[in-house]
């Protein structure tokens, strides 16, 4: 509470404020206060680690509680409920008492992996409940399990632009077991295409303590110089027994978006004769190599030599859809009159 005057002229207004502290409570309240075990992102080990869980309540309350109340403590695993215990405590708490609660049953689980511990009561005449609930992490590993997390670099589903993107590949390493693991870690990443193998590259960092990542960089740039879905596997190399975990496959698309190509003669073709006197229109086939549409006017172009001269220039205005292979026929102006060697360009 703020009580303060305004009298005009006052002459001394350092006593003009008065600030007074009060707190407010609720007159029934028991709360979830701590989970006590296991501590939030404890480590245990598979499958040799048993034990019960723990809680602390705390009458937080003006009122004396007094009653049988039922605690439950639930164990979830990727959203799925591997352990249930009610347990049931006869209490008489006064204000800031606190008693701790223990589950009944064992929990034990070879399973690794991540998992969320959840302590609640469901009392009808408590008047707060924000704090009924509580929730805590804990993992459940193996004695030695270095695990590869991610390829971070690239990523899976992302695209590489030719001749734009050049990409220094990045992994990231987990220590997943309970132990420190002390021994050097070596990881391979490759790129492949079509069973042809355009990047491989071997890197190896220190060991990694319980509970501790690390991102690996790659020294040796990934470019490209094809187009197409690629595959980017990663695995690392440790005396870990648990292999599951050390291998990630990741898709890749290597992208020109803009190639046009000449990809044949069709007419002068290539090593064949004509008659001097001859009069016809060179025809050449065009592909769209790119990614995309080249719906802008552009040029493709025609050079014939005969015994070294130019003979022959013609020039066309087209478009092309991505992928779209087409016959371009150019004027038919082109005749030999001497006799000799061509080269259609």
């Amino acid at each position: 509470m703020k009580a303060y005057t305004q009298l005009k002229g006052d002459q001394l207004t350092k006593n003009d404020t008065l600030v007074s502290a009060f707190d407010l409570y609720y007159g029934n309240d028991l709360a979830i206060n701590k989970i006590v075990y296991p501590k939030d992102q404890q480590r245990f080990k598979a499958p040799s680690d048993t034990f019960k869980l723990k809680a602390l309540v705390v009458n937080n309350g003006l009122k004396k509680i007094t009653e049988s109340v039922d605690f439950y403590c639930v164990i979830e695993q990727n959203s799925t409920i591997v352990f249930s215990d009610t347990v049931n405590y006869s209490i008489a708490m006064n204000r800031h008492d606190t008693i701790e609660i223990t589950t009944n049953k064992l929990f034990n689980s070879d399973l690794t992996g991540q998992y969320k511990v959840t302590w609640y009561h469901a009392r009808a005449t408590d008047d707060n409940v924000n704090n009924n609930v509580l929730n805590a992490q804990f993992f459940v590993t193996r004695d030695v399990d270095i695990s590869l997390m991610s390829v971070d670099i690239p990523a899976h589903n992302s695209t590489i632009e030719y001749k734009k993107d050049t990409v220094y590949p990045r992994i990231t390493i987990f220590n997943n077991g309970a132990d420190v693991y002390n021994a050097a870690v070596s990881v391979t990443l490759k790129i492949e295409k079509d069973g042809q193998t355009l990047y491989s590259e071997i890197v190896q960092t220190s060991g990694l303590i319980a509970g501790e990542s690390k991102i690996i960089d790659f020294t040796t740039p990934f470019s490209h110089l094809t187009k197409g879905t690629a595959q980017v596997t990663a695995y690392i190399h440790t005396v870990d027994p648990f292999t599951e975990n050390d291998t990630i496959t990741n898709t890749l698309f290597l992208r020109r978006s803009n190639d046009i190509a000449c990809i044949a003669a069709h007419f002068p073709m290539k090593d064949s004769v004509y008659r001097k006197g001859d009069v016809f229109a060179p025809k050449v086939w065009v592909k769209n190599e790119g990614d995309n549409d080249q719906t802008t006017l552009f040029s493709v172009s025609c050079m014939v030599y005969i015994n070294g001269g130019l003979k022959y220039t013609n020039n066309r205005s087209i478009t092309m859809l991505a992928n779209q292979t087409e016959l371009y026929a150019f004027d038919s102006s082109l005749s030999f009159s001497t006799t000799g060697n061509g080269e259609a360009v």
